[in-house]
């Protein structure tokens, strides 16, 4: 694990601050993209709230205190859209690629997700400070008043980072009903369709059409679940036949 943070009580040399610099900002790249809709991410999470900061607590390695495992927050919850009837709850961000380290007094808007005997952020979705989030909780806030459909989206690729691909033929499939549409000139493609569990299947006469597992908050596409006014994502790698 790379501590991307100074070091408790050590002083650090500038040849290994720039290292780390580097080594940090390499593994900040390491979160899978697309980044999710913020009506993909609350349907994900177990708690979605607004508040406050009010202590850290820096978790040290038991075994070399010169390095952070991660920190502990004390939130004060101010507005609740998902989970938790508390008032207050306690957070975890692990010091790895995701780490999402907050600043006590500081307002957020945070996506937590229990991980285990822990509640748990990180800082590849769309928790932020909340003076920057203000897109993501106008996304939160249309949930209640969508209508009575949630969106399949997604795009087909030519190779692992390729070109988007025409043409594609998208099937989503419930118990009831079968629902078609097809990739544009840039390879993407949306559908409406109602809550309910589905299957995605692609096909392609000129193209074998494979789902990417790189995808960020993985859905597997031959079981997954569409809510009410959620988005759900999948990308897809096509090579030729």
């Amino acid at each position: 694990m790379i501590s991307c943070v100074p070091r408790l009580f050590v002083k650090t040399a500038l040849l290994t601050a720039i290292i780390e610099l580097i080594l940090c900002s390499s593994a900040k790249a390491a979160c899978p993209h697309p980044t999710p809709a913020p009506n993909s991410e609350f349907f994900k999470a177990s708690v979605v709230v607004i508040g406050t900061v009010i202590s850290e607590q820096v978790d040290l390695n038991p075994y070399d205190t010169s390095l952070i495992e991660g920190w502990l927050y004390r939130f004060h919850i101010e507005r609740k859209f998902r989970g938790s009837p508390q008032e207050f709850i306690s957070v975890y961000t692990e010091n790895d690629n995701g780490r999402f380290p907050l600043k006590v007094g500081q307002r957020y808007l945070l996506f937590v997700f229990r991980r285990e005997d822990r509640m748990e952020i990180n800082g590849c979705g769309n928790s932020a400070l909340l003076t920057e989030a203000g897109g993501a909780v106008r996304a939160i806030e249309a949930i209640k008043n969508a209508g009575p459909y949630g969106e399949i989206e997604g795009r087909v690729q030519l190779g692992r980072g390729g070109d988007g691909i025409r043409g594609i033929r998208i099937v989503a499939r419930n118990a009831k009903r079968r629902f078609t549409t097809f990739s544009g000139t840039d390879g993407w493609f949306q559908m409406r369709v109602p809550p309910g569990k589905y299957k995605l299947s692609p096909s392609s006469r000129k193209f074998s059409v494979e789902f990417s597992d790189t995808t960020f908050w993985y859905d597997d596409p031959e079981s997954f679940e569409v809510n009410r006014g959620s988005a759900i994502h999948f990308e897809y790698i096509a090579l030729a036949k």
